[in-house]
């Protein structure tokens, strides 16, 4: 029926016009954070720092506060656990390019330690309640060449983009001690 396959092709395009609204808004408070994340380090030690007031100044008039409260959550989490007493610099929107390797991305934040050590975050939007391997086609779907022996699913994906950017900055001199992608979940509804 024409008009049920219509009606579907729109709530498709809703779902994936709330998904990117979503990243979007998404990336602008983890950059907000990390600005005054980074202002805070200049004069205040990591244990210092008062987090909660700074999510609160982080999500000043953005909606669904609760969902970001819990991405905040996940990147101090991680921010804790590669301080261990170093003071860290934030860079956002790292944009990398390999001409030999033939690849350039963008990496939504990476954080410096006073070594010159890298630390790198990629975040992802997610439906609420899904599984963090959830795949694109069926549980036993395979990625193309030269991947083909690797599920095709959000996970290896996302694994698969961090080590890229990890070789890249490698590549450029910059050791990368880890990468982490930092999920936000989200209430959409299924069309």
């Amino acid at each position: 029926n024409a008009e049920e396959y219509k009606k579907r092709v729109e709530g498709l395009k809703t779902k994936w016009e709330e998904t990117a609204e979503l990243g979007t808004e998404a990336h602008k408070v983890l950059e907000i954070y990390g600005i005054l994340l980074n202002k805070a380090l200049e004069t205040t030690e990591m244990q210092d720092i008062d987090f909660d007031a700074m999510k609160d100044e982080a999500l000043k008039g953005m909606g669904n506060k609760s969902n970001y409260k819990q991405l905040l959550k996940g990147f101090d989490k991680f921010i804790k656990k590669i301080t261990k007493g170093k003071k860290l610099r934030f860079e956002h929107e790292l944009y990398l390019r390999d001409p030999e390797m033939g690849v350039a991305g963008i990496i939504d934040l990476v954080a410096f330690d006073e070594d010159g050590k890298a630390y790198i975050f990629d975040y992802k939007t997610k439906e609420r309640g899904k599984e963090w391997l959830f795949d694109y086609e069926s549980p036993d779907s395979k990625m193309g060449p030269p991947f083909e022996d690797l599920f095709d699913n959000k996970e290896t994906a996302g694994a698969l983009q961090t080590s890229l950017y990890s070789i890249m900055l490698e590549r450029k001199g910059v050791q990368v001690v880890e990468s982490k992608i930092i999920y936000l979940e989200a209430d959409l509804e299924y069309y």
